[in-house]
């Protein structure tokens, strides 16, 4: 019998002897001597996922994740429900997993711009009037609409 990765995949690059080499999920690895990005996109394609999107830690290049486009957590999975106030922008509703903390909805529109991207710091810690700041946005930079509520709930 297989073994099934568990989705998001959570993944280790280590460098070592002019290689990039990823730890071993679902018995499968990768490397690569061009990056760490490489090497997993490569253990991606081994693991068989469509379409899969690669996401790197800012502050740790050896931490990644790789998500299958689409990929929501199963029904009643703990989420995160952040709510912007509307200024008029494409996007109201963010639906966030909180232990990796990926957007994994956006309503009404724009889930193309913003799923699979990952909040900083823990999601559950945010209130209202606070602004939401992406993991790989600068330091100092954050979404410009404030927060009108976030409520814990479970996945759709």
């Amino acid at each position: 019998m297989k073994k099934q990765a568990q989705l998001p995949i959570a993944v280790t690059v280590r460098y070592a002897a002019g290689a990039y080499n990823t730890g071993r999920v679902a018995g499968k690895s990768a490397s690569s001597t061009m990056d760490a990005r490489t090497a997993v996109e490569r253990l991606a394609d081994k693991l068989s996922l469509a379409a899969p999107i690669v996401v790197s830690h800012p502050k740790d290049p050896m931490q990644w994740l790789i998500v299958p486009r689409g990929w929501q957590p199963p029904a009643g999975t703990p989420c995160v429900l952040l709510q912007f106030e509307d200024q008029g922008q494409d996007f109201l509703q963010w639906w966030v997993e909180p232990t990796t903390g990926l957007v994994f909805d956006c309503r009404p529109f724009q889930a193309s711009l913003w799923c699979y991207r990952r909040v900083f710091g823990d999601v559950r810690q945010l209130v209202p009037g606070q602004r939401v700041r992406l993991e790989d946005q600068e330091a100092g930079k954050s979404i410009k609409y404030p927060l009108v509520s976030v409520i814990a709930g479970e996945a759709p």
